[in-house]
């Protein structure tokens, strides 16, 4: 993993955010990219806020200064300025963020989960990292400290999206222990039974003993809550899979996962995969 995303438009005034981030980065070795989209500037790029009055860049639009020189002060003493970059852009939103992504190899996309509910200067900024976005997001519950994540939990339904998630994990964070929880709904057929088994079987084959498996009888709500009130902290962090959604589906079918995101105490990995064609 080598570069973060922070949306100062959707999280920056959330300071213990901006503190996760840069402690995030320092001990992931990764650089901190911190874009605002601004109605009033063209576009700008420093390695720090410091900097504006090293390059005698003047900017109209005084909260943008300040939102700079508060993200400057809260990582102060935690991450060196060279794994900090700042950049101010105007545009169509979604246009910008997907070029930005793109353009700086971003791995995971920073967010709390008190910032999904509230309002952004995103329009329906939601949405945009939900549904339209494919980069991965890590979601942060409220007054959360900083903890490498050693243990995940990855919530399975034995599909070939999961495979290819479990994959992605490992390349963010090297050699992850990993907890693969299904939980069930109803029994698995006696054929259904025998493909799990092979699937992990692989699993296990491919990532030795790092990987574990349990089913549970359980719902989601009911589990999350679980976690949320367990004496200790199990794992470092849950994993769960959400299908992009096209406009149709989104009024008829809504997700659910922004619902459960809300109410998880621990950090969250959402990795987004395109609805199948039917």
């Amino acid at each position: 993993m080598k570069n973060l995303l922070l949306i100062s438009n959707v999280s920056a005034k959330n300071e213990q955010l901006v503190e996760y981030a840069a402690k995030f980065c320092k001990h992931y070795g990764c650089k901190l990219h911190i874009l605002h989209f601004s109605e009033h500037s063209a576009p700008i790029l420093v390695s720090s806020s410091k900097y504006y009055k090293d390059f005698n860049i003047k900017h109209d639009n005084e909260q943008l200064k300040k939102l700079s020189q508060k993200i400057t002060k809260i990582t102060t003493g935690i991450l060196e300025r060279s794994f900090i970059q700042i950049k101010i852009e105007k545009g169509n939103e979604d246009k910008i963020l997907k070029s930005f992504i793109h353009e700086n190899f971003i791995d995971l996309i920073l967010i709390g989960n008190s910032d999904l509910n509230k309002q952004a200067d995103i329009p329906n900024h939601k949405n945009v990292l939900i549904n339209i976005i494919n980069t991965p997001l890590i979601v942060i519950p409220a007054y959360h400290i900083f903890k490498p994540l050693a243990k995940f939990n990855f919530l399975t339904t034995h599909t070939k999206n999961d495979f290819e998630n479990i994959k992605k994990l490992n390349h963010l964070y090297t050699h992850p222990n990993l907890v693969l929880t299904h939980l069930l709904s109803k029994d698995l057929t006696e054929i259904e039974k025998i493909k799990v088994n092979k699937w992990i079987a692989f699993l296990k084959e491919k990532y030795a003993d790092r990987i574990e498996y349990e089913t549970l009888r359980i719902s989601l709500k009911d589990y999350i809550q679980n976690q949320n009130f367990a004496s200790s902290d199990k794992y470092g962090a849950l994993v769960f899979s959400t299908n992009k959604r096209n406009f149709w589906s989104r009024i008829f079918d809504p997700s659910t996962t922004l619902r459960f995101l809300c109410m998880v105490e621990i950090p969250s990995i959402i990795f987004k995969i395109d609805e199948p064609i039917t």
